[in-house]
């Protein structure tokens, strides 16, 4: 990372560990995290995806990362989110929502709780079933705040994912699958 040019995602992401064990690594962590980060912000949903969404903004990344091995492939994009741990990786990145929210001087959101089911997350072939996920998002903000994995027309996380969350001063909705959490 160049001088002092380093954005609150950039820090929040600095908490996690590289899981990589090699020493043999041509990109840096936390700018193969941080480019796939903003690939899925802006709508990326596959490893190609991802790399194509490097490529083409590569010259705005330089602007404050140091790309030394150039936009990481979509094999790398693979390999190295396949091992990411999650639970941390989760932690971070709510804590970086958290924080934009904040700075944007939403105080008081509206926090709708919803689950979705992500597509083409399915494979029949493969016997691979459909990702469910339940999220929280900022009607305030306009951005999600947290999702977490779960069961199909499945409640169970509803609390878990509320805990990740500052909620103080907020109105939480949630849909009719909340059974009253």
């Amino acid at each position: 990372m160049k001088g002092s040019e380093k954005t609150t995602l950039m820090i929040h992401l600095s908490r996690l560990e590289d899981p990589r064990t090699g020493h043999n690594t041509t990109h840096k962590f936390i700018e193969v995290v941080f480019i796939a980060v903003c690939a899925v912000i802006n709508g990326c949903e596959s490893w190609i995806e991802m790399e194509d969404y490097g490529q083409s903004r590569q010259q705005w990344f330089r602007g404050f990362l140091s790309l030394k091995g150039g936009i990481p492939s979509h094999d790398t994009f693979r390999r190295l989110l396949c091992i990411l741990d999650f639970e941390s990786f989760q932690r971070v990145f709510i804590d970086w929502t958290q924080e934009v929210k904040e700075s944007l001087g939403i105080e008081k959101a509206e926090i709708c709780v919803d689950g979705n089911t992500l597509r083409r997350s399915f494979n029949r072939s493969k016997s691979i079933q459909a990702l469910h996920m339940v999220g929280a998002w900022s009607a305030s903000a306009s951005m999600n705040l947290a999702q977490v994995p779960t069961q199909e027309n499945s409640n169970e996380m509803i609390p878990g994912l509320l805990d990740l969350l500052d909620l103080r001063g907020c109105l939480v909705s949630i849909d009719a699958m909340s059974d009253g959490h």
